[in-house]
């Protein structure tokens, strides 16, 4: 596809993931005994990319995983939570924001959004309701920053396990025009179901538009004259008693039909699912590629951990 030089080029300068994650810790004290000295607890809450680059204040992640966006291509990227054997329990919160996403003019009609829809999945951590199956773009209820929860998740005191958050994503335009197809079977997916259809459609009004071109071929009109008097005949070159007789009315009606059929099966193909998902992505690979690979924009995920007050424990 021409774009995909340009949109690949689009997606490494201006379409990154930022992650980044805050953290709250009252620092509670105790008394010990003898003394007033007040006693910090360790925190050690920690994210990162793998089990041996965990960081405690923020880390590119990038959600795309450095591939380039363009129709049908998908995949998924992931990041790892740790409570790094804090002294406290923790509890931990996984937003993300996909403003960036939300603002592209250009796309469609009135619906202004690259046709991607993302999931997101946890062998451990708790993966809210609607984000644990496939979600769009469409209708995000945010906060004021433009974040929402995806997935939380807790740690024990002394904890050392790490919890694993995996973001997948997938240009699917089904979800965008038609009907949400997310189903990869061994039929193939959105797109493979869509060309298919559009294949058989193709096909039809291929066999019309051959029958209407060939129709007078087929049906050779003679004229003769006799004593000064024109007759009109004619003659079936199938070799059968020609359907429509010699009459020009009727022969013209059946042709008639014939380009009314043909134009009606040119309409379906033009207003196929496959044409209508080409148009989409032809104005969403066009429209991000405009953007100014100047100005750096960025999905954004934050992860905030909290130290489980002490009645929660």
């Amino acid at each position: 596809m021409k774009f995909s030089n340009i949109f690949k080029l689009f997606v490494l300068l201006s379409l990154g993931s930022l992650c980044v994650f805050s953290s709250t810790l009252a620092q509670y004290s105790s008394e010990c005994s003898g003394s007033d000295a007040a006693l910090a607890a360790k925190w050690n809450f920690r994210v990162g990319n793998a089990a041996d680059n965990l960081h405690n204040q923020g880390f590119t992640f990038d959600v795309f995983d450095n591939q380039p966006l363009e129709p049908q291509a998908g995949g998924e990227n992931s990041f790892i939570v740790s409570g790094g054997q804090s002294d406290v329990a923790i509890e931990y919160e996984v937003l993300m924001n996909v403003d960036v996403l939300l603002d592209i003019s250009g796309i469609g009609d009135g619906n202004d959004y690259p046709p991607l829809i993302f999931y997101v999945s946890s062998p451990s951590a708790t993966v809210l309701e609607p984000y644990n199956e496939w979600f769009d773009l469409n209708d995000i209820e945010t906060d004021s920053e433009g974040y929402f929860l995806i997935a939380a998740g807790e740690f024990d005191s002394n904890s050392a396990e790490m919890e694993e958050i995996t973001i997948h994503w997938w240009w699917n335009t089904s979800f965008y025009v038609g009907t949400p197809d997310p189903d990869i079977t061994s039929a193939g997916d959105y797109y493979d179901k869509a060309l298919s259809d559009y294949n058989s459609l193709v096909n039809i009004y291929n066999n019309l538009a051959n029958q209407a071109n060939s129709f007078f071929e087929q049906h050779q009109r003679i004229v003769t004259t006799v004593d000064g008097v024109e007759q009109v005949t004619y003659n079936c070159v199938a070799g059968d008693a020609c359907p429509y007789g010699d009459s020009d009315e009727d022969h013209m009606a059946a042709y008639n039909l014939l380009v009314v059929n043909a134009d009606s099966a040119l309409d379906a193909v033009n207003n196929s699912l496959k044409m209508q998902y080409d148009a989409y992505d032809t104005s969403a690979l066009a429209a991000l590629a405009g953007l100014d690979p100047a100005d750096p924009q960025r999905i954004g995920i934050k992860v905030v951990g909290s130290q489980v007050t002490p009645d929660k424990i």
